[in-house]
């Protein structure tokens, strides 16, 4: 049984350009697969609105509220300008986690390559807002007030430090709880079939452990969003 099969990116259309291989693979194909439908969803849904909602309008609807007002209560008053941001970086995410569960489908968010370009997009921007909005007055970020003068020094540092690391420490999480998760059932099923057990129990379990891995798919999704609102709050408030 290999574990890591189901995670190695395969060219589908191989493409060399000048001796560099930049062949359409399937991550590829299910990053597409992923923009595409949250474009089509939410264009759809904007353009058949109803008077009386229909259950896929409001389920669109509650996946709004639900992501503007968590960018409100971090962003407050600047939150508007960036509501369809993390709304697309939801959505996307989200996606990518949740096509892992598909028969034959390959999660994207499994490897750390994409999860970081993910989160470095959220700190380019979070330093390009902060920059935009206070200059050079955005280094205080990385000095807290009411701390001994003796030590600002060290402590600039170390907070400097913190704030590069922010987007590994985003990636990896996203990443490894993807990896964790889809080898976990992978091996139930697997044990499940060869060992030749009573059907309904492994049935019962797989399907208990695929709702519990759709259940990491949406707060790992979550999780990103919500650490991406922060750095953001950390930049335009500086606090």
């Amino acid at each position: 049984m290999d574990l890591l099969n189901q995670f190695i990116i395969k060219p589908i259309i191989p493409i060399k350009v000048f001796g560099l291989d930049v062949s359409f693979t399937n991550s590829a194909l299910f990053m597409l697969f992923a923009l595409l439908a949250s474009s089509v969803v939410f264009s759809f849904n904007r353009n058949k609105l109803n008077l009386i909602p229909n259950y896929f309008q409001i389920f669109t609807e509650m996946i709004y509220n639900f992501i503007s007002s968590l960018v409100e209560q971090y962003l407050k008053k600047e939150a508007k300008a960036y509501v369809p941001f993390f709304m697309s970086l939801f959505i996307f995410i989200i996606l990518g986690n949740l096509f892992g569960l598909l028969p034959n489908s390959f999660t994207f968010t499994s490897h750390l390559m994409t999860t970081f370009m993910l989160a470095l997009y959220v700190f380019l921007l979070s330093i390009i807002v902060g920059f935009r909005k206070h200059g050079l007055r955005l280094f205080t970020l990385f000095t807290p007030k009411g701390i001994p003068t003796a030590i600002v020094p060290l402590i600039f540092l170390i907070e400097f430090a913190l704030f590069f690391v922010k987007p590994v420490v985003m990636a990896l999480r996203l990443c490894v709880n993807m990896i964790a998760g889809h080898i976990v059932l992978k091996v139930i099923l697997h044990y499940s079939v060869t060992l030749g057990l009573i059907k309904f129990i492994p049935i019962l379990g797989y399907s208990a452990i695929l709702l519990f891995e759709l259940a990491i798919a949406i707060f790992q999704a979550y999780i990103f969003v919500l650490l991406s609102c922060i750095s953001l709050k950390d930049v335009l408030y500086l606090h």
